[in-house]
This record gives C-alpha cells, sequence and structure tokens, in this order.
C-alpha cells in the first residue's frame, strides 16, 4: 500500500512538472517576438534544460538511429528513478515524454514541428541553420575572441596594399 502510495505521488509530481513545463512553453509561444525569454533562461532550471535539449535533439536530427529516435525527447525525474544516459549532449532518454510535449503543444510529432516550436519559444533563432547545430558548429564567442578578431581584420595584410609598385 505504502509502494503504491508513494508511485502515485511520484506520478502526481512528474504530472505537475510536466503542465508547468507546457505552460511554459505556451506562454513563450505567446510572447511577442522581441519580449522572447533568451536562450541562456531555458538553461537555468536542468529539468528545463533536459527537456529542450531533447527537443532540440529531436529538430536537429541528432538521433544516430531509429531507437534512439523512437525515445529522443526523454527527460530524467530523479523520483521515478529514471537512468541518465546519453543522446547528443548528454541528453536523458529513459521514458517517452517529447510526443506528449509536441502533443501537449496541439503539435505532430516530427523534426520540424521540434524546430518551429523551438524558434516560437525564442530558443532558436528565426533563421536557424540546423546544420551547425547538427554538427555542433560554435556559432557564439567571447567578447574577447570577437575583438581581437576584428583587430586582425581591420590590419588588412593584403601584399597589395603594402607594395611600393604601382
Amino acid at each position: 500500500v505504502e509502494e503504491l502510495l508513494r508511485r502515485k505521488a511520484v506520478k502526481e509530481v512528474a504530472d505537475k512538472e510536466f503542465q508547468e513545463f507546457v505552460e511554459l512553453l505556451k506562454s513563450a509561444k505567446a510572447t511577442p517576438l522581441d519580449a522572447k525569454p533568451p536562450k541562456s533562461s531555458w538553461k537555468v532550471e536542468e529539468k528545463s534544460w533536459l527537456k529542450i535539449e531533447s527537443i532540440e535533439a529531436y529538430a536537429v536530427d541528432a538521433c544516430r538511429n531509429d531507437d534512439q529516435k523512437k525515445t529522443a525527447g526523454v527527460f530524467h525525474t530523479p523520483l521515478m528513478g529514471t537512468k541518465l544516459c546519453v543522446l547528443y549532449r548528454e541528453i536523458c532518454v529513459a521514458s517517452k515524454v517529447f510526443p506528449q510535449i509536441l502533443k501537449a503543444m496541439g503539435l505532430p510529432k516530427t523534426a520540424s514541428s521540434a524546430v518551429n516550436l523551438l524558434i516560437d519559444i525564442g530558443y532558436f533563432p528565426v533563421h536557424v541553420n540546423l546544420d551547425l547545430l547538427k554538427f555542433n558548429i560554435r556559432t557564439d564567442y567571447p567578447d574577447e575572441i570577437l575583438s581581437a578578431a576584428e583587430h586582425l581584420v581591420s590590419e588588412s595584410s593584403d601584399p597589395d596594399e603594402a607594395s611600393p609598385f604601382p
């Protein structure tokens, strides 16, 4: 009896967390483009971050095979005793929540739906380059690296500019 009560309590907590996450997505989706939460805000809470990362993995088709596609979008709930597995940047894979997220949002379980959802909540830019994400090519750099690059570009090393000959 105690075990059944514990399981019921765990399920209620997981359901509540899921509903809160879906409401967060809906709220971000309804927000005007210039007021969307920054990408970094999705990384603050680990549970939300893992869910977003799993949606991103499905969106950029980072799954290596059909089995991974079937389990993509899964998140870690310590209370339920799920295992942490590796799938595209340490995403949790143990239960099937990702399809439920898209279903709760009224979206089909497709990569394009996942991409559009991430754009709609402001996680991806409107003109996202999925290949850069899929192959994990970095596009953001610290200010000191950007200033050093600008400095190098401004100091032209064009041999024609330095040549004394006309």
